[in-house]
């Protein structure tokens, strides 16, 4: 009982009150285009009450493109995207995408894989069943976490995601950034079907979507969202996590010290 009242001061001299949506930094928040007041998934648009992507941890986080401006392309077979990325660190543990469900979505097996080229083998696949693990209407960062790769510093490498099950109005959705060029060492792609080609989305669509870039997290330690329940994430100081970063040894002691 004494170690876990020590365990919650020390949490309480590093943890804020909850953060309201409207303070949460901007790049980490939907941006609804202007005069809208909808998500849209691809080109088709619904009525939807935007909300703000929670902003999940950074800890153990290498390149990342969090920004949002109100869109999702649709997760339906047998179409698949992908995000090319150039990482500065030599592992990948992990990856989180930012997705919502649009309309009512059937139950799918949403998959996740890593390759070194857009053709090439997957160095690591991953699998989130939306019956066992559900994704709702909201933009939210869901997080495939994988057995650790070994990669190549300053390589280009891909995330690639597809779902078996999704139909018209009725799919989930994988969150981007329309235009700007918000990620410049990646860029997002497109495979319509099974026989057709990589394109990348800005030569698929260049009118609506000259410079676009998927919603991305890639980590090269475990993140601490596995531990973090994620309703509880906007309780984390952020010079929590520096200390943590610093010192990594500690959190498995608070851990143990909270029970």
């Amino acid at each position: 009982m004494k170690n876990k009242i020590v365990g919650i001061v020390i949490l309480m001299l590093v943890a804020t009150t909850v953060v309201s949506a409207t303070n949460i930094n901007v790049k980490e928040t939907i941006q609804m285009k202007a005069s809208k007041d909808v998500l849209s998934c691809n080109t088709k648009i619904i009525n939807y009450q935007p909300q703000p992507i929670i902003p999940g941890l950074n800890w153990g986080v290498d390149q990342k493109q969090t920004f949002n401006d109100g869109a999702g392309f649709d997760l339906q077979p047998p179409s698949a995207w992908a995000q090319s990325f150039i990482p500065t660190k030599d592992k990948l543990t992990a990856v989180s995408l930012a997705m919502f469900q649009y309309g009512i979505a059937p139950e799918a097996v949403i998959t996740v894989s890593i390759r070194a080229t857009l053709n090439s083998s997957d160095l690591v696949t991953i699998t989130r069943n939306t019956s066992v693990d559900p994704i709702g209407h909201k933009l939210v960062w869901i997080l495939f976490d994988f057995e650790d790769i070994s990669i190549t510093t300053g390589s280009t490498y891909y995330i690639v995601c597809s779902a078996n099950a999704g139909y018209e109005n009725n799919t989930y959705c994988w969150g981007f950034a329309s235009v700007n060029d918000k990620y410049i060492k990646g860029e997002a792609w497109v495979k319509e079907n099974e026989t057709a080609d990589w394109i990348a989305v800005n030569q698929w669509d260049p009118t609506d979507y000259p410079k676009p870039d998927f919603c991305f997290k890639t980590y090269f330690r475990k993140p601490l969202d596995i531990s973090v329940p994620i309703n509880n994430e906007y309780l984390i100081n952020p010079r929590l996590l520096t200390i943590l970063e610093r010192f990594p040894n500690m959190f498995p002691i608070l851990q143990h010290l909270l029970g």
